[in-house]
Order: C-alpha cells, then sequence, then structure tokens
C-alpha cells in the first residue's frame, strides 16, 4: 500500500476505445491503460465470470467494487454492502459449490499492530447493475501475532483460504478452511510454510534492491486449481501444478519467473480467464494493466522447508 498521490480530479467514468486503450507490448505481453481517475489506487484483481476483472482501491476510500475492462480502457464503479474497509489489498475469486463469491480482504497491516484482520465474503455480481449481496464477514487472527498481508486466493482443489504475508523474509503462508471461513464469525489462521523460494529468487540483496521489493503484493490460484501467481513489486512467479499436490508443497519448489511486468508499484495479479496467461495491475495513475504469457512445462523442486514442528513464532 502506498499513499494516494492524486485527487479524484476527473470524472468517475471516462471511456476509450479498444485501439486507443492498447499501448505498446513486446510479442509476449500486452499492455493496456484505463482512463479516468476513479480507480486511482488499484490494489487488487479478479477474474469475472462475465469477463474482465474486479478490482477495487487501496485503504482511504470508498467501499466500491470496479468492473474493469481493459480492452475498452475502463473501470465501472458498483457499490458494495460492506462496512467501511480499514485496508483493503486484495480480491479474490470463489467457486464454491455452485456458487460465484468473491473474497474481500481487508488484510493490510503496515505497522503490525492489528490483531484481527477480515475477509468479507459477497455474491459475484452477475450485471453492473445488479445489487450486491453480502454473504459472511469472517475476523481472522494469525497464530505468530499480527501480519501484514496483500495476498490471499482460494483453491478450489482443497477447498481452503491461503494467505501469504508481505514483510516477512522469506514470506509466510497461512491457510483457513473454506467453509469455516463462510460460517464462523472467528477463525484462527494455520500456519503452513516459509516460501523460501520467493526470498531466494531473486538475490535481492546483490542486486541492490530495496528490502520490500520481494515483497508479495497479491497472488491467484487457478479458476480449476491448475496453478498459482505470485506477484511482488518487481516480478511474478508462476507454478504449474501436478495432481496430487498441496499448495504448500507447490511453493516448496522453484517457480517460473514471468517477463517483468513493469509497472510502478504493481499489487494485482489475476489468471485470465482461459487460465493460460497473467494479468497485472498497478496501483499508481494512469492506472496501467499487462497480460502476461504463461510457459509450459513443470520446473525442478528445490529443497522442502517445512514448518518446524511446534514452533510458529517468529
Amino acid at each position: 500500500m502506498m499513499p494516494s498521490r492524486r485527487p479524484l480530479a476527473q470524472p468517475l467514468l471516462l471511456l476509450l476505445t479498444a485501439s486507443s486503450s492498447l499501448w505498446a507490448g513486446n510479442a509476449t505481453s500486452q499492455q493496456y491503460q484505463l482512463a479516468g481517475h476513479a480507480l486511482e489506487e488499484a490494489s487488487g484483481l479478479a477474474t469475472a465470470g462475465s469477463g474482465g476483472y474486479w478490482s477495487h482501491n487501496d485503504s482511504g476510500h470508498a467501499a466500491t467494487l470496479f468492473h474493469v475492462d481493459p480492452e475498452q480502457g475502463r473501470a465501472v464503479p458498483v457499490s458494495l454492502p460492506v462496512p467501511a474497509l480499514r485496508d483493503w489489498e486484495e480480491i479474490a475469486g470463489m467457486r464454491w459449490r455452485g456458487r460465484s463469491l468473491l473474497i474481500l480482504a481487508d488484510v493490510g497491516d503496515n505497522r503490525g499492530r492489528r490483531d484481527q484482520v477480515r475477509l468479507h465474503f459477497i455474491e459475484e455480481p452477475a450485471a453492473l447493475d445488479a445489487s450486491v449481496r453480502s454473504v459472511h464477514s469472517l475476523a481472522l487472527r494469525f497464530p505468530d501475532g499480527p501480519r501484514d498481508c496483500e495476498a490471499v486466493a482460494f483453491d478450489p482443489l482443497d477447498e481452503r483460504i491461503y494467505l501469504l504475508s508481505k514483510r516477512d523474509q522469506p514470506p509466510r503462508l497461512y491457510s483457513l478452511d473454506a467453509a469455516e471461513a463462510l460460517t464462523q464469525p472467528l477463525l484462527l489462521a494455520r500456519f503452513e510454510r516459509e516460501v523460501e523460494v520467493l526470498s531466494a529468487a531473486g538475490d535481492w540483496r546483490a542486486r541492490g534492491l530495496r528490502p520490500l521489493t520481494y515483497a508479495p503484493t497479491a497472488m491467484d490460484i487457478r479458476a480449476d486449481g491448475g496453478g498459482l501467481l505470485v506477484l511482488n513489486y518487481l516480478e511474478a512467479y508462476w507454478w504449474p501444478r501436478t495432481a496430487g499436490q498441496s499448495i504448500p508443497q507447490l511453493m516448496a519448489q522453484r517457480p517460473h519467473l514471468l517477463e517483468r511486468p513493469g509497472l510502478p508499484q504493481a499489487e494485482g495479479i489475476s489468471f485470465t480467464a482461459d487460465g493460460t496467461a497473467a494479468m497485472v495491475i498497478s496501483e499508481q495513475l494512469p492506472t496501467r494493466l499487462v497480460r502476461l504469457s504463461l510457459p509450459l512445462g513443470p520446473t525442478p523442486p528445490i529443497a522442502d522447508n517445512p514448518a518446524p514442528e511446534g514452533k510458529t513464532d517468529r
């Protein structure tokens, strides 16, 4: 999360033609720009069931969902029936037993002071003019104390919600049982593992990069469970999944490094509807998105790093 730098000085929604919204990219990526300043601090991205994507602003804004159409260069606002969100950092799609839900993840905690963070579950709007129905609101605690988090995703194969911490090095992976998350008022997340590959992948110190460059800002699990994406401020990573792998097991393997998005303050990532590419969105104005193709094939595993038994504190 970064402080907002520009006021809402433009009309809520401006439209661009498809040709003007697409700006130069190379053979493996396409880049888009949205018009207007309403989505001025995009902090999450999720694939919309009816086409396009869902996004939202960071903290300090109204509880508003945006339907993003990169081809048309537009973001259409949709009001939400949820209480004020303290630090909304992520949005995730959740296909749950015949229902299409969205997870609104109010989980940001820059100073590590929030005893509880929250996940709000809503029905995914079937149309932009449809009323949005709230499903459930969950208070969440981490087993090892407050954690700043900007990366949340739902796995349809093991029916768990995963959360990846931002400011720990290495990042720490937690999970929740989805059925419990949709019914209980308060849950304690389960610590899964430290994700060593994300701290080691870029050799951050040797490259003279800022400490938070490595920090995960978003993640997504493909709608069929077939892979995982993680984004940080510089790079995006892709893990193709094989049969029988859990998400913690998958994140013990070395990921594919995708082409760098080249966006300032990249904070949202999602699979495209067909699952063959990643879409990344920038938090800074003008709001830009980049579509990155995914390489095929598995990557070599690295040494496993399970959680130490009986130890969850750092």
